[in-house]
């Protein structure tokens, strides 16, 4: 599921540090509300809520932050999932999570994309892609796919290895 996309550029960035905008995918069982990654350059994120898995949310759908981030440095990555009406009225506290992850190294020099993947038992996995929509991570595993050994399964929409 694709969440967002979004960015922003800052004069006299630093040459190894890069505007991205975060792309979220879903491949929880819940709805994610907003999710946010915080860097030392600052923070990035979706604020849009009900993400529901399985759904693709493009532009229009939420509000973006774009951020700059530096390959190789710590970043938290926050996130709460939505929660039904009759919750919000009772003020029960929504599900909250974070995880500290390392920003992974860009695609090339161009990628603008930071893919943020959510999965189950509240794993994350970051991906810096030039594409916004190619994921190459196994919703599943957590693991990158070289995807010149896999191709996109038009049933799932996720990398899958080719078979030798």
């Amino acid at each position: 599921m694709i969440v967002a996309i979004g960015a922003v550029v800052k004069a006299g960035v630093a040459p190894s540090t890069y505007p991205v905008a975060t792309v979220g995918f879903n491949y929880t069982e819940k709805p994610i509300y907003w999710f946010g990654v915080i860097t030392a350059e600052g923070q990035c994120g979706n604020d849009a809520g009900g993400k529901r898995p399985g759904t693709v949310y493009l532009l229009g759908n939420g509000i973006t932050h774009g951020c700059m981030v530096r390959s190789g440095e710590t970043a938290t990555v926050k996130w709460e999932f939505d929660q039904p009406y009759s919750d919000v009225l009772k003020k029960v506290p929504m599900e909250s999570h974070q995880v500290t992850v390392t920003i992974p190294q860009p695609e090339t020099r161009d990628s603008g994309y930071l893919q943020v993947h959510f999965l189950s038992g509240n794993r994350v996995v970051l991906d810096w892609r030039d594409n916004f929509a190619d994921s190459r991570v196994d919703p599943v595993s957590g693991k990158i796919i070289d995807l010149h050994d896999a191709y996109i399964d038009p049933d799932t929409g996720r990398p899958t290895p080719f078979k030798h």
